[in-house]
């Protein structure tokens, strides 16, 4: 009933254009789909006790993975680019953020989409947040993840080597087929 009533309000709202700072398709994407977690991003002053799921961490820490990759790489030297290239079956295919499974990991999708298109976060994937990778990704990413955070934890003030970039990206690939 509290879905229900949420939803009218906000509906009402809209219709009537009210403009106050809280957009109300927002707050009804919350509501009914029980991500109340949206409201803790776009309004953290009006909803602090709101605490991010590991889901939600976990794709924002992804997102932070590949721009640190991306940016590390257009900073190295073709040399260093060609060695990153060489390092891994289908590098390329690693440097860049390749979306989720719609069909098994349709709530990292639904994550990603609503934390770049609806919350202005990591707007640089604004093209590919939505993206279906059609295969399974979130082992992929939590190996590189894993690879990256002790990297990221020295990422102040300078891009990724392409060592780093090499130990990350290598990750992609499962470990049985290494």
């Amino acid at each position: 009933m509290e879905k229900l009533t949420v939803t009218m309000l906000c509906q009402i709202y809209a219709k009537l254009g009210i403009e106050d700072g809280v957009d109300p398709e927002l707050v009804e994407q919350a509501v009914n789909s029980d991500s109340m977690w949206i409201l803790g991003w776009a309004y953290p002053m009006m909803f602090p006790e709101i605490e991010t799921p590991d889901e939600v961490i976990f794709v924002g820490n992804v997102f932070d993975m590949f721009s640190f990759i991306g940016a590390g790489y257009a900073e190295l030297s073709p040399a260093d680019k060609a060695r990153v290239d060489e390092s891994t079956p289908h590098a390329e295919a690693w440097l860049s953020f390749a979306g989720y499974d719609g069909n098994n990991e349709g709530e990292y999708l639904s994550i990603a989409n609503t934390m770049v298109n609806r919350l202005d976060r990591f707007t640089e994937f604004s093209e590919v947040a939505s993206k279906n990778s059609h295969c399974p990704s979130i082992e992929r990413y939590a190996r590189m993840y894993a690879a990256f955070d002790p990297i990221r934890r020295d990422l102040v003030m300078r891009g990724m080597s392409a060592d780093e970039i090499i130990q990350v990206i290598g990750e992609a690939i499962h470990p049985d087929n290494r």
